[in-house]
Order: C-alpha cells, then sequence, then structure tokens
C-alpha cells in the first residue's frame, strides 16, 4: 500500500487492481471536510476519485471538482512539506493535506493563493486570496494561484 493508506479515512478504499490507485469513499453530501481529505489525498498521488452517498449514484458534485489545476508539475508526492503537512504542485494551483494527528498549523505559503470561489461551504471556499493559511486537522485546501482562480 502507499504513503497515505493509514491516514486515509477508515472508508477510504485503494483497489490495486487497477492501473491507477482508486480512492472510493463513501460519505454524507454534506461533509465537505471529510470530501476535502479525500479528494487532496487522492491528488497527492495519481489517483480516480469518487466520492458517493450511500452506495448509489447519482454521486454528488462539489465545488472542489471545478477547481482547474491542470497537470501536476512532479510525480506523487513521497515526503512532508513543512510541519507535518503535505503539498503536491500543479500548473495552477497547489493541493495541502494534513493527515491525522498533526492538530492545528498556521503555515504562510510563498505567494498569495486564491481559495475556491464555491457556493457550497462558503467558509472555506469563499474565493479569497490567502497568504497564511490555518489548517486544522483533515481540513485541507485546494488553492489556485492568484491570476489563474477558475479559469
Amino acid at each position: 500500500m502507499g504513503l497515505y493508506d493509514d491516514r486515509l479515512p477508515q472508508n477510504a478504499q485503494r483497489d490495486r487492481r487497477a492501473k491507477a490507485d482508486g480512492f472510493g469513499v463513501d460519505g454524507s453530501a454534506t461533509d465537505y471536510q471529510q470530501l476535502r481529505y479525500s479528494y487532496a489525498s487522492c491528488l497527492l498521488d495519481d489517483g480516480v476519485f469518487q466520492y458517493q452517498v450511500s452506495n448509489s449514484p447519482p454521486y454528488p458534485w462539489f465545488d472542489e471538482y471545478d477547481n482547474k489545476l491542470g497537470r501536476a508539475i512532479a510525480g506523487p508526492t513521497t515526503s512532508q512539506w513543512r510541519q507535518g503537512g503535505y503539498r503536491r504542485d500543479f500548473e495552477r494551483g497547489i493541493v495541502l493535506v494534513t493527515p491525522r494527528g498533526n492538530g492545528a498549523r498556521a503555515v504562510e505559503l510563498e505567494q498569495e493563493y486564491r481559495r475556491i470561489a464555491g457556493t457550497q461551504d462558503a467558509s472555506v471556499n469563499s474565493g479569497q486570496l490567502i497568504r497564511v493559511i490555518n489548517r486544522k486537522r483533515l481540513n485541507n485546501r485546494i488553492l489556485a494561484f492568484r491570476d489563474d482562480a477558475q479559469v
């Protein structure tokens, strides 16, 4: 299994039979924190992601899916970035993951990034520019470069 297997939600499964890692998560349509943690963890690795509610279609759509990050700049993340967190850079943004057991942390980024501008969880996906991010355990972010937000 991979680097993040012990840190994923208990109901996330990785399917090793597939060519790519598959992240299948069963959760609530309004559990945005679980969605962000699972989806961001999948983006750290080259996985295929599916979030479902009660194992039945239709599958919910989340604001995070509309954020166009582009291609990953480097291969999957294999080591911690800062203060116990993980990061992967993409052409038009970054993904940050704070695994379980790391607690709340304030991390300064090297430049301003824009939060996703969404409608489902406006306190997190506010579209605001940020340079310091206050990460909580399991509260992860997908951020766009300042000039490329919501391309």
